[in-house]
Parts: structure tokens; sequence; C-alpha cells
């Protein structure tokens, strides 16, 4: 868990521009870290991070779910 839980319907006016060498291929969407729970996995509070949509989820893997 990254955080405490917070609304994942609420939209956002701000706009980042991304140099492509950063993610590849380019994310469904960004997210912004809460939270320093995730700090041993190298990601910490007020991070940026890409997610890409999936259906599948493997061991190991660090996911963003929606419950």
């Amino acid at each position: 868990a990254a955080g405490l839980p917070i609304g994942a319907d609420i939209g956002s006016d701000d706009f980042v521009v991304l140099d492509r060498v950063f993610f590849s291929p380019a994310p469904d969407y960004l997210l912004k870290v809460q939270g320093d729970s995730m700090i041993d996995e190298g990601i910490f509070d007020g991070d940026l991070i890409g997610v890409h949509r999936t259906r599948d989820a493997h061991s190991g893997q660090i996911v963003v779910a929606r419950i």
C-alpha cells in the first residue's frame, strides 16, 4: 500500500510533459504516490508512477488496484 486510500474518480487539471526516455511504452496514466510504505521498492512519497492497464497480475509484480 502506498498511503491512505483516496478517491480514484477525482480528475485532475494538471499537465505533465514527459520525455519518452522515462516510459517505454507510454503509460496509460500517471498516479502521484502518497505515503512512504513503498520506499523499499524505490517508490517515494510524491513520485509520479506510470501505470499500464492490464487484466493480469503475476507473483512478484507491483500492481495498482482499485477495489
